[in-house]
């Protein structure tokens, strides 16, 4: 079922909302599902205790064939404990989440899957949700909580910046091989500890902005963002970080906690996407602190 295509008889009158197997998610990793967390690659040991290192997450069960592992790191899974996110139990509202906190000198901090691109029927038509806890940047750094790569670089991530011209804010940064191409600002602005609803959509279609951003369910009209339809493709996703894994360099790690995430193939519409906010902020009873 393609994303936008639930009938509007079945949103809950009551605004508690679908979530995102009921609307047709080609992937959901449910962080506050500690049956689903694993300390090693196998799957066989799944995590019992608040600190424990996380080495693969199982998605949701019946979505997208070739979707439902993620890895940290690599396949291989990083060398060292310190390298792989952190489960914390109780952490929000009495629920479970996985914290990216990259500590110091932490290499490739990420969860990765590289079959997200071939399950969509449109590498550049999609839409992502995200809920999270705003990082903050260190002097000189990015923190990206997801983004997509080709292999090659960073093709594009969203993230919390450090740089001029918006050191407050958010900017989503598209790039061809490792080139820079495209660096946009959005006008939010955030602080550590606050939560956010993220919904991106990408639709090469669009003639006013290929991307769109609604932060708790507000569009950021100030933002226009249409980088080449190449850009935006989704051959592999990550979640935590803005480096692919395997690389060597600074991953750039989140740094703060990641509540839930998903992937939905094609452009979800208005209610659609209302009332998958309504479900995020029910569940994680983010009223007053988003």
């Amino acid at each position: 079922m393609r994303a936008g295509a639930v009938p509007n008889a079945l949103m809950h009158a009551s605004g508690n909302g679908l979530d995102p197997s009921q609307l047709g998610a080609l992937v959901w990793l449910d962080f506050s599902d500690a049956s689903r967390l694993f300390t090693d690659n196998a799957a066989t040991i799944p995590v019992t205790a608040n600190g424990d290192r996380i080495r693969r997450v199982k998605a949701q069960p019946g979505f997208a064939s070739g979707l439902e592992n993620w890895y940290a790191g690599t396949h291989g899974g990083p060398a060292t404990d310190t390298d792989r996110p952190i489960y914390q139990t109780s952490y929000r509202n009495g629920r479970d989440v996985v914290d990216f906190d990259t500590g110091t000198g932490d290499g490739i901090l990420n969860l990765r899957n590289d079959t997200v691109g071939s399950a969509l029927t449109d590498q550049d038509l999609g839409t992502i949700m995200c809920v999270f806890e705003m990082a903050t940047p260190d002097t000189s750094d990015q923190k990206a909580p997801y983004g997509s790569t080709n292999g090659n670089g960073s093709q594009w991530n969203l993230r919390k910046s450090n740089d001029t011209p918006n050191p407050s804010g958010i900017r989503l940064q598209s790039h061809s091989g490792s080139t820079q191409t495209d660096d946009s600002t959005l006008s939010i602005s955030g602080e550590a500890g606050k939560f956010f609803i993220h919904i991106m959509i990408v639709n090469k279609n669009d003639t006013t902005s290929k991307v769109r951003h609604y932060w708790n369910n507000v569009e950021d009209t100030n933002f226009t963002h249409n980088p080449t339809d190449a850009q935006l493709a989704v051959p592999s996703m990550y979640v935590g970080s803005r480096t692919p894994a395997g690389s060597t360099a600074d991953a750039d790690g989140w740094d703060a906690h990641i509540l839930d995430f998903a992937v939905f193939d094609g452009v979800m519409g208005a209610n659609d996407r209302t009332s998958l906010y309504n479900w995020a902020n029910n569940k994680w009873t983010l009223n007053g602190s988003i």
